[in-house]
């Protein structure tokens, strides 16, 4: 029960930081999720499972993802027939991408690889 509590955090981080209300950084809402005690034991796979329970989150990570600015960093697009996770190095020649069937993975996906960045470079 615990890890889908935490799950579920980490699923809402992106509504979270846009609310209102808030007023803490990215690192801090995540670093509150308890993720960075335990982020290897924390997977695609869970995080996959925690968005088949909440799908709407999935629209506010597309946000998330459409209002990031800045010269590189993961991205995450969907036109209904596909899903694309990828990772912009500012350079289209140098960018990278994978094409996802399923809606649920690629946003679990892009989370998991978003909030490791956050983990790793605040």
């Amino acid at each position: 029960m615990e890890e889908e509590n935490q799950i579920l955090k980490i699923i809402h981080l992106s509504s979270d930081f846009r609310g209102p209300d808030n007023n803490q950084s990215i690192y801090n809402l995540l670093e509150s999720t308890g993720y960075f005690s335990n982020f290897d034991q924390i997977s695609i796979d869970a995080i996959q499972a925690g968005l088949r329970k909440h799908p709407k989150v999935i629209e506010e990570w597309l946000e998330w993802s459409e209002s990031k600015r800045g010269n590189s960093g993961w991205y995450f697009k969907n036109d209904n027939e596909k899903s694309v996770v990828g990772y912009y190095t500012g350079s289209e020649d140098t960018s990278s991408s994978i094409n996802y069937s399923d809606l649920h993975e690629a946003c679990a996906t892009f989370i998991k690889n978003e909030i490791e960045d956050v983990r790793m470079n605040e």
